[in-house]
């Protein structure tokens, strides 16, 4: 008897779970519509990044038959000095001055994004305006300068700066003319233009727009640039990119590899060239 009493004890607590789950449903549902929104916003949120990969040879002198004879003779001496030539090359590639370059002849040091409903959109080749500084200032090349700009016609813009230098400030907002120089003080002025992209659907939309110099953003790119040994058989190395806009991320890649190859003709010119005057002068 006392067992049978247990188990119709058990069986009314799970028959009282039961209802309670059932008469409370629309909170279960209530919960789950609101986990699932939650999720999506905050994959929504998520800032896009976009990955390019390339490959490139290790450099080599005289096709290649110096550094296989280094490499044999640190072998011997139980060293890897296949290796170590890597790592002077990744050091080589994700150099301040390679990546400055790189960034120089992409014109990075330009930049525009606006902020979307749910998250951030980089805009590059695409952007609807473009904006270019002016310094005078000699002794500060590390101007950059952060602004808030509204198109409110097809002449006319609203603008308002909001960072000078890396430092935050509140500018009054100002209305000014395409295509024109806008005077900050007696040595700096700026520039917005433009682009071919520009159309009604860019009026009364606010875009962030920038100028930061080309070392810091070398910096930058520098963190979001992954170098690594392709395979443990072969001088290849392999680049990795991340950026906010997939063409950007692209084009980073290849023309990093087009000035690293014009950087390793600049090297090989260059020991001619000292090779020519050592033999002129010994002659």
């Amino acid at each position: 008897m006392a067992n049978g009493g247990q188990e119709n004890e058990n069986a009314i607590s799970i028959r009282d779970i039961v209802f309670i789950v059932l008469n409370n449903w629309f909170w279960f549902v209530i919960s789950a519509v609101l986990c699932l929104v939650i999720s999506a916003f905050v994959y929504k949120s998520k800032p896009k990044t976009f990955t390019d990969n390339a490959t490139i040879l290790l450099r080599e002198d005289n096709n290649g038959r110096s550094m296989k004879n280094m490499d044999a003779i640190f072998a011997n001496m139980g060293f890897d000095n296949s290796s170590l030539s890597l790592e002077n090359e990744v050091y080589i590639i994700k150099s301040t001055s390679l990546l400055m370059k790189t960034a120089d002849r992409l014109g990075l040091d330009s930049w525009c994004n606006r902020s979307s409903l749910f998250s951030k959109v980089s805009y590059y080749k695409d952007a609807p305006m473009k904006l270019t500084v002016f310094n005078q200032q000699v002794d500060s090349v590390r101007l950059s300068i952060v602004l808030e700009v509204t198109p409110v016609d097809k002449e006319n813009f609203v603008y308002r700066i909001v960072g000078v230098n890396g430092h935050k400030v509140k500018g009054e907002k100002k209305k000014a003319v395409f295509n024109q120089i806008v005077n900050v003080n007696e040595y700096v002025g700026f520039a917005i233009d433009k682009m071919e992209s520009f159309g009604a659907k860019d009026l009364n939309v606010t875009y962030n727009m920038g100028y930061t110099p080309l070392y810091d953003i070398a910096r930058s790119m520098k963190s979001r640039l992954s170098v690594a040994r392709a395979d443990k058989m072969a001088t290849i190395l392999s680049l990795t990119f991340v950026d906010g806009n997939a063409q950007r991320a692209q084009e980073v890649i290849d023309t990093l590899i087009a000035v690293y190859n014009e950087d390793v003709i600049n090297d090989k010119n260059l020991v001619a060239q000292k090779t020519e005057k050592f033999i002129d002068d010994r002659i």
